[in-house]
């Protein structure tokens, strides 16, 4: 039987993992830490449900729901209330509703009549240098205008990235938008084919915003049920060697024991700073050092928990995001309990703040009593909450989310090259496939699959 080390134990490894188990792959996964899961875990408390990482999967693809129900899940999925339609943006001190349709904009006073004006303009705006690793900012000024980037684009931004728009690269951070006007020469125009041809098709799902009832950490628990004992927690990969397949040295902090493996193929699912100070051969050669070169701004997650009367706002929407132009601290709140049942207490309703990133990133980096108070002082203002929460958690990530940034191409090509001169190891993660759950995942099952080609 064919031997596979995988590196990280977080969402990509696990499922990468899994699928080549499920091909009658011998697999050993090696964690650091003393669980696997990563960024994905789930904390209870009275009735309180709080994420410290991903709190939904954008349910797309079919071969997403093949693997929760392969892994036993699917009476375990929630799917958001497809009623609940809102989400709201700040203006001016005050969430503004914005719908999910595509015509909301013109519809909702995010934008002035100036705003909408110059939104209407976007089709008959020539196309740009396609070449070009044009910033994310300078791409929608050019398309839509410099008010649609500052109340549309870069709250969006701070939601999926909480990066920089000025810096992030048009091309790789948001690749649909920059397809839509090399393919067609417009936003506007493309997406409005692109929605034709997805109906002509089957091999897409209505996407869905879903979650299990137990949170998030239901998946990387029951993948990790799977695993079984292939998984080694508290081990360290020390160093790794090219022989005639992988040699990978490792040590156990907790345990105190080290030893040597040979693999006939190798997957690193770390994060991008951990590889690149991974060392290879005996002479401490770090190959993957140019991997350092992403950013991975610090982000604060904190969740509380209230006493429904103590909460002016209806809550009627999946969230909030706030704008950098409006001068607040936070990036956005998701409305955790208005999305998804059991959130909560009966009475209460909990909501899920972020803070920092690549906007500020110092407050990101701030103790759990000054993130509350901050968090607070937006929350009261923006939605009405009075007094203190009942329930209050603070999850800190000083190296939160990989920023696709100008000049990511030459970091994307640097890797394949490395692959391409290391025969049998494999490079799988956020920083590479996409940072969402569901592309992470998707990133997992497709590195198995080149796995399993190369062992043949």
């Amino acid at each position: 039987m064919k031997k596979v080390a995988i590196v990280g134990g977080g969402i990509t490894g696990l499922t990468a993992a899994h699928r080549l188990r499920q091909n009658h792959v011998e697999v050993t996964l090696f964690e650091s830490s003393s669980r696997v899961g990563g960024v994905v875990r789930t904390e209870t408390s009275n009735g309180f449900l709080a994420e410290t990482g991903p709190n939904s999967i954008w349910l797309k693809e079919k071969r997403i729901l093949s693997f929760f129900h392969e892994l036993g899940l699917e009476s375990e999925i929630i799917e958001a209330d497809p009623n609940i339609r809102k989400r709201f943006i700040v203006r001016e001190g005050r969430p503004v509703e914005i719908s999910s349709t595509p015509l909301s904009l013109l519809t909702t006073p995010i934008l002035s009549l100036s705003g909408k004006f110059r939104l209407l303009q976007e089709p008959f705006i020539k196309s740009g240098g396609l070449s070009q690793d044009e910033s994310l900012a300078n791409f929608v000024r050019r398309r839509i205008g410099k008010e649609a980037l500052d109340y549309a684009i870069d709250p969006i931004v701070s939601g999926i990235f909480a990066g920089d728009p000025e810096k992030l690269s048009a091309r790789f951070a948001f690749p649909t938008l920059w397809n839509l006007e090399k393919k067609f020469g417009s936003l506007v125009g493309g997406q409005l084919k692109r929605i034709k041809h997805s109906k002509s098709t089957g091999n897409r799902m209505k996407r869905r915003s879903v979650t299990f009832k137990k949170g998030i950490q239901s998946l990387t628990d029951a993948i990790r049920a799977s695993l079984g004992d292939s998984i080694r927690l508290n081990s360290d990969v020390n160093r790794l060697l090219s022989e005639s397949n992988w040699r990978v040295l490792w040590s156990n902090g907790k345990s105190g024991s080290c030893g040597s493996e040979k693999f006939d193929a190798l997957v690193l699912a770390l994060p991008a700073y951990k590889c690149s100070r991974l060392l290879f051969s005996d002479n401490a050669v770090q190959p993957l050092s140019f991997l350092k070169e992403i950013e991975y701004p610090p982000l604060a997650v904190q969740v509380m928990g209230f006493e429904r009367s103590k909460i002016k706002h209806p809550l009627d929407g999946m969230g909030m995001l706030v704008p950098a132009v409006e001068g607040l601290n936070i990036l956005g709140t998701f409305f955790s309990s208005t999305a998804f049942p059991g959130r909560s207490p009966a009475g209460h309703a909990t909501l899920t703040t972020f803070i920092g990133g690549a906007r500020n990133p110092n407050l990101g980096q701030n103790s759990s009593t000054q993130l509350q108070s901050l968090v607070l002082q937006d929350l009261e203002r923006l939605l009405g909450v009075g007094g203190e929460p009942v329930f209050s958690r603070s999850y800190l990530w000083n190296n939160s989310i990989p920023q696709y940034n100008i000049g990511y191409g030459k970091i994307l090509a640097k890797i394949s090259e490395f692959e391409s001169s290391n025969s049998g190891i494999f490079l799988s993660g956020n920083y590479r496939n996409g940072i969402a759950l569901r592309q992470c995942i998707n990133s997992g099952l497709d590195t198995a699959d080149k796995v399993m080609s190369y062992l043949g």
